[in-house]
């Protein structure tokens, strides 16, 4: 993790074998389907007592915030982009070009998934519904040899976070957002490999710390934290083209101001249906303090030391 030449290959090798299991996945749907590919994506279901139905507008609300973050990351290029070559002139691409490969690479798997199972009922009443799917789809064999495929994912995925978080924690040391002596030990690079190591370590060690937490609450957290995040940055985007804080950059954002606005409102909506679930109440409840907690440090610490 702290060399970003071997982690490159490392990463990339795993991702080669996340690859051929998703389209492994994504093969065995299609190849036996018990249901169209439109009617399995277009109406959602879930099981109950009396067979399938139709989940509720909180409950689809409450996916959604999780849903979020499993398509997150595709802007975690930013965090690297000090350390990419002519960054302001491809970083835009970049991004964009991993967010269509997210949504490609996630919703074809899935909705082969749909297609093919036997039972959606059995799908989703399910504690791990894609593991039970490959059961259902291909039989144990396979169903272990994936499961090897799927630990690699979420250790290569853990390995990116720990990289782009590292390197997030690095910049509020370099900027002299905590106590001297924590600053500079978190902006303190490593001699040979280049890369902000005590920053990366601790991330790591929080993130250690976070598996104790209740799985279901941690993706609500997370999901939410990024609604937050994504809100920031549609109203940063609003004001930036307005003030001309953002005149300077190469990538012009188009049709703009449609997208921050539909962003908004879509991630208004999320919040609304979060206020009617319990979990997604939780969630938004431990993104709010963070942002209280936040906000009540810039106004008594980092205000007081800028004057």
């Amino acid at each position: 993790m702290l060399n970003i030449k071997v982690n490159a290959v490392v990463t990339g090798a795993f991702l080669a074998v996340e690859l051929l299991a998703l389209l492994l996945l994504a093969s065995l749907g299609f190849a036996h389907p018990h249901r169209g590919p439109i009617a399995a994506i277009l109406t959602p279901a879930v099981a109950s007592s009396v067979g399938l139905v139709r989940p509720s507008l909180a409950a689809l609300g409450a996916a959604t915030a999780g849903a979020i973050y499993a398509f997150n990351g595709y802007g975690a290029v930013v965090f690297l982009g000090e350390e990419m070559h002519e960054a302001p002139r491809r970083i835009a691409r970049v991004v964009f070009l991993s967010l269509a490969l997210a949504v490609i690479t996630e919703l074809v798997p899935l909705a082969g998934v749909l297609v093919g199972v036997p039972s959606l009922r059995e799908l989703t009443s399910a504690a791990a519904p894609v593991p039970t799917a490959i059961v259902l789809l291909g039989g144990p064999v396979l169903a272990r040899a994936m499961s090897v495929a799927i630990a690699l994912a979420i250790f290569n995925a853990m390995i990116a976070v720990a990289l782009m978080s590292g390197r997030q924690l690095y910049s509020t040391g370099r900027d002299g957002l905590w106590p001297k002596p924590i600053s500079q030990a978190l902006a303190r690079i490593h001699p040979r490999l280049g890369s902000p190591w005590i920053a990366t370590l601790a991330m790591g060690a929080t993130s250690l710390a976070a598996c104790l937490l209740d799985p279901h609450v941690l993706v609500l957290i997370l999901g939410n934290g990024n609604v937050a995040i994504y809100a920031g940055l549609c109203l940063a985007a609003l004001i930036g083209r307005r003030s001309g804080a953002t005149s300077h950059t190469q990538f012009r954002m188009p049709f703009f101001p449609l997208p921050p606005l539909f962003g908004l409102t879509f991630l208004a909506g999320v919040v609304a249906f979060d206020l009617i679930d319990p979990p997604g109440r939780r969630g938004l409840a431990a993104t709010t303090a963070a942002i209280v907690l936040a906000l009540l440090y810039y106004a008594v610490v980092l205000r007081r030391r800028a004057v």
